[in-house]
């Protein structure tokens, strides 16, 4: 005959926080495999290494990744006029080219999920550059 233990308070919070744990690691798969099956046809669409992806912590009710395409010449060129120009804000720049090149997820959702996880923005931009950089320099351009 086996007896159960009764749980002490200290036994009970830690069986309740691994619970919510493994019910916050449930929702994170699958925005995760939303995520992926929107990412895969952004891959077939621009072409895999015409865009980058990047992973983002998981807030609830967002997609834990964000994706951008490559910049176009003119997008880069604003980009290094604002970085280059009077009162440079490299900062700002990465994040207008996050705004232009962003295309996963939607617009709309990529603004409130900067402002529920800032600092998401400016990475995103970088990211895109570093993909036209990489491209530019196996053209054998700047």
């Amino acid at each position: 005959m086996s007896e159960e233990k009764e749980l002490s308070p200290l036994e009970q919070k830690k069986a309740e926080r691994d619970k919510k744990a493994a019910e916050f690691k449930a929702a994170r798969e699958a925005q995760e495999l939303i995520d992926l099956t929107a990412i895969m046809d952004l891959e077939t669409e621009h072409g895999h290494e015409s865009m980058t992806v990047l992973d983002v912590p998981f807030t609830p009710g967002f997609p834990v990744k964000i994706a951008a395409r490559l910049p176009l010449p003119q997008e880069i060129k604003r980009y290094r006029a604002r970085v280059r120009g009077k009162d440079p804000d490299a900062i700002a720049a990465a994040e207008e080219v996050a705004d232009v090149a962003l295309i996963y997820p939607d617009k709309t959702t990529f603004d409130a999920m900067c402002a529920a996880r800032t600092g998401i923005k400016a990475p995103l931009g970088v990211a895109a550059l570093k993909l036209a950089s990489a491209k530019s320099e196996s053209e054998g351009k700047d």
